[in-house]
């Protein structure tokens, strides 16, 4: 997917995310996520976006992190992240430099392209907390998603880290998956 349509998806999926979070309790447990409730799950999203800004700024992951200056209010925290990440965004190429953990891609289009997914899937998480109904997931993006995600963390990690696999590369599941 070219990097106009991630940023725009990313617009789209950071506003249905920002709107469920706003209608949840705060306290009520994601249930994807039951060690988290909605306003910790806020909070990361924020703090995902905050620790790209910082990659692409200092080309280097941050240390020290996370900070502990957030907003504690959930909605505004989000607020706060997903402005400084669109305004990094919107200040460098997608080809420009930035520290990722994909060694083969240190540039900022693969921060958009992953903010892009991670906010599908934390959008997702926000409306089961709220109690909402799922909004669809775009065709195009949720391919994206099934594509990055198998050549990422399955392809990529599988080869960089094969003792986080254990036995699922040796010995996997061999019960036929459908996606539909």
């Amino acid at each position: 997917m070219d990097t106009t349509r991630l940023r725009a998806s990313l617009n789209h999926e950071f506003q249905l995310l920002r709107a469920a979070i706003a209608g949840a309790d705060r306290t009520a447990k994601v249930p994807c996520c039951p060690d988290w409730t909605a306003d910790q799950l806020a909070h990361h999203v924020a703090q995902t976006y905050l620790h790209k800004v910082e990659c692409i700024r200092l080309g280097a992951f941050p240390e020290n992190w996370p900070p502990e200056d957030l907003d504690p209010d959930p909605v505004g925290v989000l607020d706060e992240g997903f402005a400084a990440l669109t305004a990094a965004f919107d200040a460098h190429d997608p080809a420009d430099p930035a520290a990722t953990w994909h060694d083969p891609d240190q540039t900022v289009g693969f921060w958009i392209r992953r903010m892009a997914h991670e906010t599908v899937i934390h959008r997702v998480d926000a409306e089961q907390v709220a109690g909402l109904e799922l909004a669809p997931i775009d065709e195009d993006v949720a391919l994206d998603g099934i594509d990055e995600f198998l050549t990422l963390f399955v392809g990529f990690y599988s080869r960089k880290y094969p003792e986080e696999y254990g036995s699922a590369l040796r010995d996997p599941d061999q019960r036929p998956l459908a996606v539909t």
